[in-house]
């Protein structure tokens, strides 16, 4: 073989290696659609060149908040959590998905995907609430749409309880409205008189495009047949709150953010329910010390409110420039993020530290002069203590003193009495004689 055929065959034979090594991986069985009922097993394989991972219709699917008439309340289904194992062999990675059980509430997505792609899109999770494949830029999934029949509803979505959505003007909504079957169609009716742009998808639902405030309305979700009995209910509330998908960032760091400080910003935005949503931070250092905290809570009745901690400890100028918050709305096609840029303050470092040397030494100070008054109040405890000891000594002496002296004079009496007794005897004595 000539050298010009092989440098030919080795720049064939480097492409089709360099197009393998890229390809998405390959999901077993490479099917389109499957077909399940309730309590079967559902199991998928991904195998590919690189760590692979699932992403797939959440358990919590099932979960709405749902208004019926005077009576709100939570309604809930019971799904089993699938088992996912990993294994290399040497030559390529594979991921075995297993979920026993199903339900019908895990109609859905189920895809397969590179786990660095993954993380690349944003995504830091495998479950997701209403997972479709508009969900990522990049057609790095192997998809496959499993269906789960059941003999208690013919939707996806609970029949005879009312959803409310909210959205913005000149938005899209979407209406969940999806079969359990491949069989059963679903169709869709409103209460407005307007000739709505509506787009209908059996595997994603309906859409209706660019709202307006005369949306607002009820809708409904049926399937021929099954009219009387099988119904899903939508309340549409279109609103122009300029304060949704709106990320804000708040800087809770100490005023002056010194090297070795702790920086803390607050990412908030508020979205209304039904949503598929990501909320994301995008910083200069990723090497840094970091912890994030993520909380949601009602807003209004029909909203929330997500909000992201940042922290970062021990900051240095490695962290200093644009911190960005994202939050994504893959069903809106919505990507807006909130920036801010951090610098640390290095002129003052000194200052700083001389007012922090200060402040050491006046906590010092206050401790010592705590100390001495503690010693001064127990000197004063002790100096009245020996005071009193010696005013009752002082007493006990002045008494002995007193006793002294009566004694004294007891004596003084006793001697003068012996003394008249002993002159008197010496008298009696003379006088015998005589």
């Amino acid at each position: 073989m000539d050298l010009k055929n092989f440098g030919a065959l080795f720049l064939l034979v480097h492409i089709y290696a360099v197009e393998s090594w890229a390809s998405p991986p390959s999901l077993i069985p490479n099917i389109k659609e499957i077909t399940l009922s309730e309590n079967d097993t559902l199991k998928l394989e991904c195998t590919g060149h690189k760590n692979v991972t699932f992403v797939y219709s959440s358990d919590t699917s099932c979960t709405y908040y749902i208004i019926q008439p005077a009576k709100r309340y939570q309604y809930q289904c019971s799904s089993n959590k699938p088992n996912i194992t990993y294994k290399f062999d040497g030559e390529k990675y594979s991921a075995l998905f297993i979920r026993e059980g199903v339900i019908f509430q895990e109609t859905g997505w189920y895809g397969c995907i590179e786990s660095d792609k993954l993380i690349a899109e944003s995504w830091g999770g495998l479950e997701w609430i209403g997972l479709t494949p508009d969900h990522f830029n990049k057609s790095d999934v192997a998809w496959t749409y499993v269906y789960i029949k059941s003999e208690k509803s013919i939707f996806v979505e609970e029949s005879w309880y009312e959803y409310i959505l909210q959205e913005n003007v000149g938005n899209d909504v979407f209406f969940s409205c999806r079969s359990t079957s491949p069989n059963t169609e679903a169709k869709f009716m409103m209460t407005t008189k307007r000739n709505l742009n509506i787009i209908h998808d059996s595997e994603r639902g309906f859409t209706l495009k660019n709202i307006t405030l005369a949306d607002s309305g009820k809708y409904f979700c049926y399937a021929d047949g099954d009219f009387e009995n099988k119904m899903v209910q939508y309340q549409l509330k279109v609103t122009d709150n300029s304060t949704f998908y709106n990320p804000v960032i708040i800087n809770n760091s100490p005023k002056s953010l010194i090297p070795g400080r702790t920086l803390r910003l607050r990412c908030s935005v508020i979205v209304p329910h039904g949503h598929l949503y990501l909320l994301d931070w995008k910083i200069p250092n990723q090497n840094a010390s970091i912890a994030y905290r993520y909380s949601k809570a009602w807003n209004d009745q029909d909203s929330y409110k997500l909000t992201e901690d940042l922290i970062v400890s021990g900051v240095s100028s490695k962290d200093e420039g644009v911190y960005e918050c994202k939050y994504i709305a893959p069903q809106l096609k919505k990507r807006v993020s909130s920036k801010i840029n951090i610098t640390l303050d290095n002129g003052i470092i000194a200052l700083d530290d001389a007012v922090e040397g200060f402040e050491k030494m006046k906590h010092k100070f206050s401790s010592i002069k705590l100390q001495m008054k503690s010693l001064f109040n127990d000197y004063l405890l002790h100096q009245s203590r020996v005071e009193k000891m010696m005013d009752r000594t002082l007493a006990e002496f002045n008494q002995l003193d007193a006793s002294l002296k009566l004694l004294k004079n007891d004596v003084r009496f006793i001697q003068s009495r012996f003394s008249n007794f002993r002159e008197l005897d010496n008298a009696e004595n003379k006088t015998i004689h005589f």
